[in-house]
């Protein structure tokens, strides 16, 4: 596989590099566990030859990456069928595709160091108390992988007939949004780890669409937005939720699908008209209001944007910029 250096970060102090692939693709992603000393040597690898923070954006041929939080591009992930992204503290991010695998990449890597399996992958979240991997499922099942490693143990709710997305608080706690009763009925469920089962969690006011949600560090930030550009700010207690905040996003009418919120940013494909997500932009959060920067749908080659995923640069190789 050909590298190349990218001219933006050849003056860093350690340079993050890409594999070019082009529309075609090379270098297919292969399937089947890694070996952990493996694991552990491509982590090592990987981490020692990135630098800075990082964008990742899925769409249907790859995965495009740019810097963060300046956005310029600098390269792309030959996976095919990637659907949601997450990442954890240490940089590395996981890409759900729709063959049923979840495949890991260390910061800055071109090469998976872990690949999971996992039927109906769609949405991910990464437990920071713990390290464990919680991935949807579709249709209605949540797949929870311990260390983010190994085989999962997969639980269900026969009341959701489609989990959507999954987020963990900073307690590691799991909180799920999905369809109940029929189409265009939306909830908010939570993982009772003891027992293995979700409780639905009422909220005090009627919501129209839960789709993506994120830990803010103090509510659950839920994406309400479809035509309409409102995160609601969630907090749970006991069986209960209250919608205590509410951040307006102005600019677009939404379609949903995955979105990220990075230190005081959110990010979001925005809806154009066809439900094909081909531009995205970024807001402050939890101000709102107008967005602060837009990416064109050339940087995706017109596209449709699916998963969301800042990956921060490991202790030791952070630069600047």
């Amino acid at each position: 596989m050909k590298l190349e250096r990218v001219g933006r970060l050849a003056a860093l102090t350690t340079t993050v590099i890409f594999a070019f692939t082009g529309c075609g693709g090379a270098g297919a992603v292969t399937t089947g566990a890694v070996p952990q000393g493996a694991m552990a040597q491509s982590r090592t690898h990987a981490a020692s030859s990135s630098s800075g923070d990082l964008l990742y954006v899925g769409v249907r041929t790859g995965v495009f990456v740019f810097t963060y939080p300046k956005v310029k591009p600098v390269g792309k992930l030959s996976v095919s069928g990637a659907w949601g992204l997450c990442s954890d503290t240490n940089g590395n991010v996981f890409v759900t595709l729709d063959s049923g695998a979840v495949v890991e990449y260390a910061h800055g890597g071109t090469t998976p160091i872990n690949t999971l399996s996992a039927r109906g992958a769609w949405s991910c979240s990464w437990d920071p108390s713990t390290g464990n991997l919680a991935v949807v499922e579709r249709p209605n099942s949540i797949a929870i992988f311990s260390g983010a490693t190994g085989t999962a143990q997969t639980y269900t709710d026969a009341s959701f007939n489609e989990f959507n997305y999954c987020a963990y608080d900073d307690k590691g706690n799991l909180f799920a949004t999905g369809q109940v009763n029929g189409p265009y009925q939306y909830a908010l469920a939570e993982f009772d780890t003891g027992s293995g089962s979700f409780t639905t969690i009422p909220l005090n006011e009627k919501v129209d669409f839960l789709e993506d949600l994120q830990w803010d560090g103090k509510y659950l930030a839920i994406d309400d937005f479809y035509e309409t550009g409102k995160i609601d700010r969630v907090k749970v207690s006991g069986r209960s939720g209250i919608i205590e905040r509410t951040t307006n996003l102005g600019g677009a009418e939404f379609y949903g699908f995955w979105t990220w919120l990075q230190n005081g940013t959110f990010i979001s494909p925005i809806y154009t008209g066809s439900h094909d997500d081909k531009m995205m932009d970024f807001w402050s959060y939890p101000s709102g209001g107008n967005p602060i920067k837009k990416l064109r749908p050339s940087d995706f080659k017109s596209r449709t944007i699916h998963g969301i995923a800042v990956s921060v640069a490991p202790s030791g190789a952070r630069v600047h910029r």
